[in-house]
């Protein structure tokens, strides 16, 4: 069975998405006393859960990354295209900069949720509507966590772990989400 570039680049979004999603979760409950209000998602990326959380988000940015060329391949968007690579790019450099790194690590994970935001905004021109709405909305939740955090110093009572997971759970499903469309239609 022979498969088309955009239904490869939609298999290899929804992949990464999913099984960091999955890693997430199993790294969460490894990790002793984790709280999902006060501790920061790259918290896993040190300690007894450093192996899974960094290969986990390191896998998702590389498959990410070889998404957005199967992207082009497919003559999708070129700049959307460019968008989900930088944001692949963006996810690897997390986990091979843990948040222990400092500066590395903070620029990585502000340029992917940034960017990702936009990307997941902009991608009613990678998949057809109603989806396009949906990842458009998730984009949005996305940006007002960036900046609600970035500018505002703001996190609504959600502790910044629960304010960053407004900036990441929007963007990964919204990954899912066109991944999954892409590949059903090419």
């Amino acid at each position: 069975m022979k498969f088309d570039n955009g239904t490869v680049a939609g298999l290899l979004l929804s992949l990464g998405a999913a099984q960091f999603l999955l890693f997430l979760s199993i790294s969460e409950s490894l990790y002793s006393g984790y709280s999902i209000s006060k501790n920061a998602i790259s918290d896993l990326g040190v300690g007894n859960t450093a192996l899974i959380f960094n290969t986990s988000i390191m896998l998702m940015g590389l498959l990410i990354i070889i998404g957005s060329y199967f992207l082009v391949k497919a003559k999708k968007s070129r700049y959307i295209s460019i968008l989900v690579g930088v944001v692949g790019l963006a996810a690897f450099c997390v986990g091979a900069f843990p948040e222990t790194t400092g500066w590395p690590h903070i620029v990585a994970a502000s340029v992917a949720f940034s960017i990702g935001g936009i990307f997941c905004v902009l991608s009613y021109k990678l998949v057809r509507l109603p989806i396009g709405y949906l990842t458009g909305a998730l984009g949005i939740v996305t940006l007002f966590a960036v900046v609600s955090y970035l500018v505002f110093r703001q996190n609504y009572g959600l502790g910044f772990g629960g304010l960053e997971r407004m900036m990441a759970y929007p963007l990964i499903i919204s990954v899912l989400l066109i991944g999954a469309r892409l590949a059903k239609e090419g």
